[in-house]
């Protein structure tokens, strides 16, 4: 029995026909819309050392990271696994930026773990960095809205955290002798009941006991704000988060009312290296929210190349975003050109090229094909006339 040598490894599969085409169709808005923007393209390349690619923001991926010897010299290469790095990289030695530096990227990344589902998605982001100021992330929270309305009709919902919630939970429960790993589980998985009742075992004194409670139950839109910003006032690291999120919401909602915000104080889960405001973004579709792109701030990026920069910026997977276009334009009208004898190739090459350039999809049928097999998809003939080489409606014959 032959073997099946057509098949693909587990997460890894490929595209063609309108698929290909819609992808291609939605890389290219997207890259003229950041474009539009300011946001200049860079090009990473596939494969790096891993002392540079798993370094600082890198080091996350280690695991998620395909690692091989360099024939040449010896040394260990990594297939990139997430471009950020990549971007933060060079931003902090390649390009040298002192100022506001704004760079986009679109390329195939290639993951160890299958769990998130393809292991070669199509990674396309945009990296706002050295702006500290929270007016960078609003303008890459309002990038990535219109990165998706580019991108589909659907309703869109914008999930909002800050990651200086786990600092303030981490200098707590050092401050009280906690357990951080099973608050933060606790508080982030919403386990209201196992929280309450580890926080009696501990003997946790009832203030702090209340502000930690709470915790779990701050989500919805911007009407919960007003009461955290009541119950954590005495605790500045949560103060200046909510202030934040109220400037966010103040920024973000009347630029774009069609998108539903949802703030979660709660958030537990996001990577370490994250330092400031974070988002997800999820596409409602048949009742069901799907992740379609996420970021936030991770200042201090470029520390590992020598030069410390603030930074903020978002990613999505090009293909998951294409499942979900709305009125992908139809391909351009083709014309089916039979290749004409030799004797009588005069003009056809040059009526080929007019047509092409005029926007048509020009197909030539070679002499050995079969016609009904090449003819196919073509709503045009080209055929040769009285007065030259002309186009014939297959409909009308």
């Amino acid at each position: 029995m032959p073997e099946n040598r057509w098949l693909l490894p587990p997460g890894i599969d490929e595209l063609t026909g309108p698929a290909a085409r819609r992808l291609e169709l939605l890389r290219r808005r997207l890259l003229d819309l950041f474009d539009s923007w300011g946001y200049d393209l860079v090009v990473p390349p596939v494969v790096e050392y891993t002392d540079s690619l798993l370094t600082g923001l890198g080091a996350a991926l280690d695991r998620q990271t395909f690692k091989f010897a360099d024939r040449q010299g010896g040394k260990t290469l990594g297939l990139r696994a997430d471009m950020s790095p990549q971007a933060a990289r060079m931003d902090a030695h390649s390009l040298g930026f002192k100022g506001a530096n704004r760079l986009c990227y679109c390329g195939t990344v290639v993951r160890v773990d299958t769990a998130a589902g393809s292991r070669a998605p199509v990674q396309i982001g945009a990296e706002l960095f050295g702006i500290a100021d929270i007016e960078a992330d609003f303008e890459i929270i309002a990038l990535l809205l219109a990165t998706l309305e580019a991108s589909s009709r659907r309703k869109i919902i914008l999930e909002v955290a800050h990651q200086k919630v786990k600092h303030w939970l981490r200098h707590l429960a050092t401050s009280a002798q906690l357990d951080r790993a099973r608050l933060q589980q606790f508080i982030g998985d919403k386990r209201l009941p196992e929280l309450a009742d580890y926080l009696r075992t501990a003997e946790v004194d009832k203030a702090t006991a209340a502000r930690l409670n709470a915790l779990p139950r701050l989500m919805g839109d911007a009407a919960i704000l007003p009461e955290a910003r009541r119950l954590y006032a005495q605790d500045p690291l949560l103060a200046e988060a909510i202030n934040e999120m109220e400037r966010l919401a103040r920024h973000i909602a009347p630029r774009c009312p069609q998108v539903e915000l949802f703030f979660n104080l709660s958030e537990m889960h996001r990577g370490a290296y994250h330092s400031g405001l974070v988002f997800a973004a999820y596409c409602e579709a048949d009742g069901v929210a799907l992740q379609v792109a996420r970021g936030g701030r991770y200042d201090q990026v470029g520390s590992a190349f020598g030069r410390p920069r603030p930074a903020t910026g978002f990613s999505a997977d090009l293909r998951t975003l294409a499942r979900g276009m709305d009125g992908v334009p139809a391909a351009a009208e083709s014309v089916y050109a039979p290749l004409p004898a030799p004797a009588a190739e005069a003009g056809f090459w040059d009526k080929v090229a007019q047509l092409r350039t005029a926007g048509y999809r020009v197909k030539p049928g070679f002499r050995t094909e079969a016609q009904s097999s090449a003819e196919q998809g073509c709503q045009w003939r080209l055929v040769q006339g009285d007065s030259g080489w002309q186009l014939t409606d297959f409909a009308t014959g």
